[in-house]
């Protein structure tokens, strides 16, 4: 299922019990012409089916196709399996900073993703 809102969007995959197993969000706001990768969240049962490669690819071609120059998220040291995804579909490691999330330590780590270019770009 999509919901988009103009440059926006959520997007949600139901298993056949119409119950949400994975959803990822993009927020357009963000700053220099950059795309926001938000709550990309899959459920442990729906793991390991390509759900999650699916959810962020399709995310992506919507910021390529919308033209952000790039897409970036943030996320914790530690989660090598979303780590591999990312890095799989270009994204780079640019920073790495000490945090505090639901009360524990953390090593919060930003990637981005350059755009890539389409010839049918929304403007």
């Amino acid at each position: 299922l999509h919901y988009p809102l103009r440059r926006q969007r959520q997007m949600c995959i139901r298993d056949r019990g119409e119950r949400i197993v994975g959803s990822i969000a993009i927020d357009g706001e963000g700053e220099g012409g950059e795309a926001l990768l938000r709550c990309f969240i899959l459920d442990e049962a729906a793991r390991g089916q390509g759900l999650g490669r699916r959810l962020l690819v399709e995310a992506l071609g919507f910021c390529d196709q919308w033209g952000f120059a790039a897409t970036r998220l943030w996320t914790f040291k530690g989660l090598d399996a979303a780590r591999a995804l990312y890095e799989e579909q270009g994204f780079v490691l640019v920073q790495e900073q000490e945090g505090e999330q639901w009360g524990a330590p953390v090593t919060e780590q930003c990637f981005v993703r350059a755009r890539v270019a389409q010839r049918d770009t929304i403007r």
